[in-house]
């Protein structure tokens, strides 16, 4: 036997070398990849991309395994514009100093416009909630202000704890989009919450200062003046700092029960 026949015995069969496995991406990665490519062609001058056509998308998404009548669905949703006369008005400098007042929920949900908007309504009525404006798809809801709601509230006999009921106004738009289906948006405004909490820390501010104002007559009003200062600044941080807390707070509450509202309504 030569000495290559012993060394092919002693080699044993052959293997297999395995080829390395191209790496998978999620969809979220994905619309990273594409978004940070699109920013990189910008940023390099070769200009940014254009538009694309419903077609161009459909087909696009296609590539990637969506299934048509969902991205036409999705692109109903993102052309979808909710009424302004639903929306709350903000107030930017307070939202950014402050905290944000309004809660927006939305969802699709598969049922038609008109029976939607009845089932919500009844909800938003359960909740001890009065239309004050309603009709065309869109309605907007105060608190009660009669008796009877006002003693249903306070004793709570059912254990619903009325949370709406505590907002400034909760407002509704139902869309149709497709047949069966409908675009729904709550928003909750507690704008008058945040004016609550401001008047109360403006009270105890207020007799915070009084009270450095006491101590001047007992000592150097150079001395006093620095108290006072230094007082209302405290106060004025503290202020700030309970009530952005508080209304993180307060809309995460919110949101939760007007989730609850269209959970309820797929029932």
């Amino acid at each position: 036997m030569n000495a290559d026949a012993k060394a092919d015995r002693h080699a044993g069969p052959a293997t297999e070398q395995s080829t390395p496995q191209a790496p998978g991406y999620s969809p979220e990665e994905l619309e990273h990849i594409v978004r940070r490519a699109a920013e990189l062609q910008s940023a390099d001058g070769d200009g940014a991309l254009g538009t694309f056509s419903e077609a161009e998308v459909i087909r696009i998404a296609e590539d990637v395994g969506l299934a048509p009548e969902y991205v036409r669905r999705a692109l109903r949703e993102m052309q979808c514009q909710v009424p302004e006369a639903v929306i709350p008005d903000s107030h930017p400098l307070l939202d950014r100093l402050l905290g944000e007042t309004v809660v927006r929920v939305e969802r699709s949900l598969p049922m038609s416009a008109g029976p939607l908007q009845e089932k919500l309504e009844a909800q938003l009525k359960a909740e001890g909630l009065q239309a004050i404006r309603q009709g065309g798809g869109l309605s907007v809801w105060e608190p009660s202000g009669d008796l009877a709601g006002i003693i249903e509230r306070s004793l709570d006999f059912s254990g619903r704890r009325y949370r709406l009921a505590g907002a400034e106004s909760i407002s509704l738009s139902v869309i149709p989009l497709e047949t069966g289906y409908s675009r729904v948006t709550l928003f909750a405004d507690i704008s008058n919450q945040r004016k609550d909490y401001l008047g109360g820390w403006g009270g105890a501010l207020f007799v915070l200062l009084l009270m450095a104002w006491g101590f001047i007559g007992v000592m150097d009003w150079s001395l006093g003046g620095w108290l006072m200062g230094l007082t209302g600044l405290a106060g004025l941080f503290l202020a700030i700092f309970d009530t952005r807390r508080s209304l993180v707070k307060h809309r995460k509450i919110y949101s939760l029960v007007l989730e609850g509202i269209l959970d309820r309504v797929r029932l």
